[in-house]
């Protein structure tokens, strides 16, 4: 069914490029009234690729400095039960047949928080508090959602900046990232926090 929707619109395509033009080869094309699609109003669908908005909530550590990070909710929020995460764009390229599945996510001023401990303890986020918090933009890759077999390596990652407030008040610059590598070997993180 792809295969005839795809050789329709190219026919479709060249009966429009073979058609009589009145405009000269090189004359200039007024396009500032062409759309500029990004990922948060690009269409739903456009063959294999698929658009949409969904909840997020990630979070990692960073081992050599003992602190975590959680983006898209308030883990503290999260351990009384109340169930408030941000939305996200996202958009899906569904390749092989829709076998393996790549999703980026372009998330901008998000709920973020660092905390001086590592792991999920609900006990430690409802009494102590965190190093910094607001908001930051975050930027998701995921080459294998599904992970369709042991012929890819898995990898998926995600990177946030923004300005943060710590719990003095002052601000603080904040960059973050987490990187996995899952493959036949293993699995491999790399990640980091850091508030300047």
């Amino acid at each position: 069914m792809r295969t005839i929707g795809l050789a329709l619109g190219l026919m479709a395509l060249f009966a429009v490029g073979c058609s009589d033009h009145t405009t000269s080869p090189t004359a200039r094309i007024d396009v500032s009234h062409a759309p500029a699609f990004t990922i948060d109003n690009a269409p739903a669908a456009s063959g294999i690729v698929m658009r949409g908005e969904s909840s997020i909530g990630v979070g990692w550590p960073d081992f050599k400095a003992g602190t975590s990070v959680y983006i898209g909710f308030d883990p503290a929020e999260l351990c009384t039960w109340t169930f408030d995460f941000d939305l996200v764009p996202f958009q899906e390229v569904h390749a092989n047949g829709g076998q393996r599945v790549l999703r980026h996510v372009q998330g901008r001023n998000l709920t973020t928080s660092v905390w001086p401990f590592i792991g999920f303890n609900c006990g430690l986020f409802t009494s102590v508090a965190p190093l910094a918090r607001g908001v930051s933009d975050l930027n998701a890759t995921d080459n294998d959602v599904f992970v369709s077999g042991p012929v890819n390596a898995n990898a998926f990652g995600y990177r946030a900046h923004g300005k943060l407030t710590r719990a003095s008040g002052a601000d603080a610059a904040f960059s973050a990232h987490a990187n996995w590598r899952i493959n036949h070997t293993g699995m491999r993180v790399n990640s980091r926090i850091s508030l300047h």
